[in-house]
């Protein structure tokens, strides 16, 4: 392997300020996620790439678990590809994207996907286990939705959570409560973002969710990077700063631990 800096992936732990300096395999538009195994108690990095050739995508999946080998260890490609920018989400020792069921689709690379039906989209999880996929559908109420901005896929409460942009006046959130099973998708929140923050528009994004549900902190992922907390039970929203240039849309979750992933 190249052992530049455009083939490194460092791992760092904010606990013990240790860093590993890992060399990857190069593949077209390369991304990654980060989780970890809960039957083998170990971290694991998950990097895919995606190759377009003659009219078609095609994915190669990579696994490298800490500790255990000192390798990279390819395993079954997406059966449907992972939205180009956009990060997987870890939850239970499971990473989940957003994909489209059609990955031809021309639209493919693009960050506007206003084009894109409801019926385009699927979640693909992996578990990171047994190396095995399963596709999730979105909750049936987001048919009823235009949607207008890029959707996203957050953990709020230890509960995976689908958010997008309703008719551009609120922010609806969708809780899958019992993971895997699409009856427990319910409405969590429908925010009116026109009342009480007109100019962060179709970019908030929900960073945070209090143990009682009372309050929610989200980001303007775009603009002002202003974050906001919401008060979930009286309906107010407040401002609490600017974010110094932050990109909330490109940042990871972060699980405390003294354990060296490696």
């Amino acid at each position: 392997m190249n052992d530049s800096d455009d083939n490194l992936l460092y791992i760092w732990n904010p606990s013990t300020e240790s860093e590993r300096r890992l060399s990857y395999p190069w593949l077209s538009y390369t991304q990654f996620s980060f989780g970890y195994d809960t039957s083998t108690e170990t971290y694991k990095a998950v990097s895919f790439g995606v190759n377009y050739k003659q009219g078609d995508f095609k994915s190669k999946v990579k696994v490298f678990s800490f500790g255990r080998q000192d390798s990279w260890r390819k395993i079954q490609p997406f059966p449907v590809i992972p939205i180009y920018k956009f990060n997987g989400v870890h939850l239970n020792g499971i990473i989940n994207w957003l994909a489209l069921r059609d990955y031809s689709n021309s639209g493919y690379f693009s960050l506007d996907h206003s084009f894109i039906t409801h019926e385009d989209y699927v979640i693909i999880s992996l578990d990171l286990s047994t190396d095995t996929y399963t596709q999730l559908l979105l909750p049936q109420g987001f048919d009823k939705a235009k949607h207008y901005k890029p959707i996203e896929l957050v953990v709020l409460r230890e509960s995976l959570c689908f958010c997008h942009d309703f008719e551009k006046t609120h922010l609806m959130i969708w809780q899958m409560k019992d993971f895997g099973v699409q009856e427990s998708w319910i409405q969590l929140f429908k925010i009116n973002y026109n009342k009480f923050f007109p100019s962060f528009k179709l970019d908030l994004l929900p960073l945070y969710l209090s143990d009682n549900g009372d309050t929610l902190l989200l980001a303007n992922s775009q603009e002002d990077k202003w974050t906001v907390v919401y008060n979930c039970a009286g309906d107010r929203a407040v401002r609490i700063g600017r974010s110094k240039g932050m990109m909330w849309s490109e940042a990871q979750y972060y699980v405390e631990s003294l354990v060296q992933p490696y």
